[in-house]
C-alpha cells in the first residue's frame, strides 16, 4: 500500500490523501489537473516503501469523471523517482469505478517503488479530476526450486 503522496508536479490533491487509497471503500482520494502555461497537466507521485522482489501487478479502483475532452490518466513506475516507465494496462479512462490489475517491472525491482499518474490529454480550458479509490502493488513470491 502507498506509504505517502510523495509529490505532486502539476495539479494538486483536491480531497482526500494515499491513507484514502488504503482500503476499496468509496473513500477516495481525489487529484485534480491545474493550468500550467496552455496546457491542463497533472503529475502526481505516491511512494511505496518495502516492496520485495517479485512479480508485481498495479492494482488501481477508480475513475474520471465525463468530460468534453475525454481526458485519461496513464500510470508509470520508477525506483529512482527519475525515470518512469509506462505501466501497459494501466489507464483511467471510464467514468464508472473499475478495478485494472496491469502487472509491471522486473521481479528484482527495488524496495521503494514511485508509482505516477500523469493525464494523457492536455488540451482544453477545464481543470478534471481522477478519483482514486485502491491503489496497491501486489506481489507474488516465487515459489522457489
Amino acid at each position: 500500500l502507498a506509504g505517502s503522496d510523495f509529490q505532486t508536479l502539476a495539479g494538486s490533491i483536491l480531497s482526500g490523501s494515499y491513507a484514502d487509497t488504503r482500503r476499496s471503500d468509496d473513500i477516495r482520494e481525489v487529484l485534480q489537473t491545474a493550468k500550467t502555461r496552455s496546457t491542463m497537466q497533472l503529475r502526481h507521485t505516491w511512494r511505496f516503501d518495502n516492496v520485495p522482489a517479485a512479480s508485481h501487478t498495479l492494482v488501481i479502483e477508480g475513475f474520471r469523471p465525463a468530460n468534453t475532452a475525454g481526458d485519461s490518466f496513464r500510470f508509470s513506475y520508477s525506483t529512482d523517482n527519475v525515470s518512469f516507465t509506462v505501466i501497459p494496462g494501466s489507464v483511467v479512462n471510464f467514468s464508472n469505478e473499475t478495478r485494472i490489475e496491469a502487472p509491471f517491472g522486473p521481479a528484482t525491482l527495488g524496495r521503494t517503488v514511485y508509482i505516477r499518474v500523469e493525464n494523457v490529454v492536455t488540451s482544453g480550458p477545464k481543470t478534471r479530476t481522477l478519483n482514486i479509490d485502491y491503489l496497491a502493488i501486489r506481489t507474488v513470491l516465487s515459489s522457489g526450486p
